[in-house]
């Protein structure tokens, strides 16, 4: 494989990855990426989260009843269905106008 084909490649995987945890895309199925023959680490590098607990501090509620935004078992099994190794978190939109 030559340095063009593996950059279309990772770059493909990961935009595949890299769709996160939208509304949409929930039902995806789990998509190993290769490269030689050895399976590469899938990032999600945009992906939102919800630290148990802290929706509770200011009163609020998951937004959108999105469980699979928190932290937890249910998170690992689902980057587990998805072949998602690693996500790199940012807090969830809700906190961006707050101080």
């Amino acid at each position: 494989m030559n340095r063009r084909n593996f950059l279309r490649s990772s770059a493909g995987a990961l935009a595949a990855a890299g769709i996160g945890l939208g509304s949409r895309v929930w039902g995806q199925g789990r998509r190993e990426v290769s490269v030689g023959g050895q399976r590469i680490t899938t990032v999600d590098v945009h992906t939102h989260t919800i630290i148990p607990g802290t929706m509770e501090l200011i009163g609020a509620t998951t937004p959108n009843n999105n469980e699979n935004l928190i932290i937890g078992d249910s998170r690992i099994a689902l980057m587990n269905r998805w072949g998602v190794d690693i996500e790199i978190l940012s807090v969830n939109p809700f906190w961006y106008s707050l101080d």
